[in-house]
């Protein structure tokens, strides 16, 4: 089944689409910066299993992916979360310097692990980068 998720310049992305985003980045640990933006989306989320992917982050690595879309893998033991595969359910938008959404940021889950971080853009460039971790607003509606 194909659910929707997302769309960039008018193409609609969707869930079973992930597993053919191409893996070229080398395995490696997670930058703090990357570390903090995990932490800023997940911090006071409340849905179930929320504090167990939290707890995941310190154990998790960038195993593949390109700039804006980052393959996950919890290589240590951690805690499994209870969260369905898929998108957490938090909105977590990337705010440009004017206020205007530029981006809104995905944390992907299967299996009860941390499995993906996007960075869906809306703006005419795609990003060469992640966005710093303060940048990021979390939609509490």
């Amino acid at each position: 089944m194909r659910r929707w998720l997302s769309a960039k310049l008018g193409r609609p992305r969707f869930i079973d689409d992930l597993e053919q985003t191409p893996r070229t980045m080398e395995a490696r640990d997670l930058t703090p910066s990357e570390r903090a933006i995990l932490f800023r989306i997940l911090d006071g989320a409340s849905f179930e299993g929320a504090s167990e992917l939290r707890g995941q982050i310190p154990n998790t690595e960038v195993i593949g992916g390109i700039d804006t879309f980052f393959h996950l893998e919890v290589t240590r033991p951690a805690p499994i979360s209870g969260c369905e595969d898929g998108p957490i359910p938090v909105r977590a938008f990337v705010d440009g310097p004017e206020g205007e959404i530029e981006a809104e940021m995905l944390v992907w889950v299967k299996g009860g692990y941390l499995s993906g971080l996007e960075q869906a853009w809306m703006t005419d460039e795609a990003p060469a980068e992640m966005p710093a971790a303060d940048r990021i607003r979390i939609d509490s509606s």
